[in-house]
């Protein structure tokens, strides 16, 4: 074998990103079978730093911090990551509303359990498929040719506060609250939700917009793909406590009505 063969080889076998132990092992008998021994030396060394480097990522890995390693596990699972981190969320929200600020006696199960239904299957799933799928950054950049992140950023966020909210999670909200929470017939809860959408979207969307606005255009700028629907959970808090809020108007709204009827 010629000296620029060798020198091939050796640049080959740099070039080989080793994954495992087992690896290193076949590579070194390999070599050690089938070339002389300045190539047999020059390979040992070769493999000797391919060892280093395993160990030094293994020590790295080690070494990841707590928020690391959660980060790595939403990744691995970022719908039930959605799922868990939103129903965590939202049930200690709709309880610190209605006991502390509403100073119900007790609590409205109905309307929990609608909030962690919407919770759960709305915004852990349903949105964790949104925002990896339809509103993302490929879709803007294949209909509209650009390229940079902040107009990118800006154009998914203002989809979202104006398009989103308003037509699919509202309707879906107040029709999951409709059937959770009112004890009404099925056939009244389309048209009651149609109504109530009507009467309450332009107003609850300005405030939906205040605040969630700005938070998207944060989230889809520095949030990974992962960590959007988690980044939505905490700034949700408040929103959670301000839909509470105004479910509980609506209902004492209702009752109000039904007793003068």
């Amino acid at each position: 074998m010629t000296r620029a063969e060798h020198s091939v080889m050796l640049q080959s076998a740099r070039s080989v990103h080793i994954t495992s132990r087992e690896t290193v092992a076949r590579a070194a008998k390999t070599f050690a079978a089938t070339t002389g021994p300045e190539l047999r030396t020059a390979t040992q060394m070769v493999l000797a730093q391919a060892r280093r480097c395993m160990s030094s990522a293994a020590e790295a890995q080690k070494e990841l911090t707590g928020f690391a390693k959660l980060s790595a596990k939403s990744a691995m699972y970022p719908t039930v990551t959605g799922v868990v981190v939103t129903l965590v969320r939202t049930a200690p929200c709709d309880i610190f509303s209605q006991l502390y600020i509403e100073q119900k006696k007790e609590i409205d199960w109905g309307r929990f359990a609608g909030f962690m239904i919407f919770g759960g299957l709305y915004v852990g799933v349903f949105q964790t498929f949104l925002y990896r799928y339809i509103i993302n950054a490929a879709n803007i950049t294949a209909i509209t040719g650009l390229t940079g992140k902040a107009p990118i950023v800006v154009i998914n966020a203002l989809i979202d506060t104006f398009i989103h909210a308003p037509f699919l999670y509202l309707p879906v909200f107040w029709l999951t609250m409709k059937a959770m929470a009112s004890g009404d017939p099925v056939e009244t809860w389309i048209p009651d939700t149609f109504t109530k959408w009507k009467a309450q979207c332009f107003d609850v969307s300005v405030a939906s917009a205040v605040l969630w606005l700005p938070a998207q255009i944060v989230n889809f700028y520095f949030m990974p793909q992962h960590l959007i629907v988690p980044f939505i959970n905490v700034v949700g808090a408040f929103w959670v406590v301000y839909l509470s809020l105004n479910e509980g108007k609506d209902l004492k709204k209702s009752e109000e009505e039904e007793k003068t009827a």
